[in-house]
């Protein structure tokens, strides 16, 4: 593997602290029997568990993060690819109740992308709405 630094630090990126939400998620399966249960690993949206095709989508951008905000599980949404795009490029977000707003700028488009229009399986928890606060004023392009 490649080393990529990381923004803030020199440190590659294999050497970084934290892991991955999938990787955090499958290490809670095998210490916690009841984890998959009680919903965590649900899509965020869909509800799908199909791991294969569940994206672990920053609320607020990497980029916008610092060190720890980039490795807070509540800075994250597991969502299937193509909701994970939409988010990406603020052309869905979510309100502090977890309903999903689609931007105006892809109204026309929304039905061509398979996209209902959703809501959160769970509502966020406090420090996960308070990301999504964030996205909904910074990175969402309007409804």
């Amino acid at each position: 593997m490649a080393a990529v630094n990381v923004p803030d630090t020199d440190e590659p990126l294999e050497r970084r602290p934290g892991k991955p939400w999938r990787t955090r998620a499958l290490d809670r399966e095998r210490s916690e029997p009841n984890y998959w249960q009680n919903g965590a690993r649900n899509v965020g949206v869909t509800g799908s568990t199909t791991l294969a095709a569940i994206r672990a989508s920053h609320i607020k951008p990497w980029c916008k993060s610092n060190n720890s905000e980039r490795l807070d599980p509540d800075n994250g949404l597991p969502l299937v690819g193509t909701l994970d795009a939409l988010f990406n490029a603020g052309l869905i977000t979510f309100t502090q109740d977890g309903r999903m707003l689609v931007s105006k700028q892809l109204d026309s488009e929304i039905e061509h992308l398979g996209v209902l229009r959703l809501k959160l399986v769970r509502k966020p928890d406090p420090q996960t709405a308070e990301y999504l606060e964030y996205h909904r004023e910074w990175v969402f392009k309007g409804i």
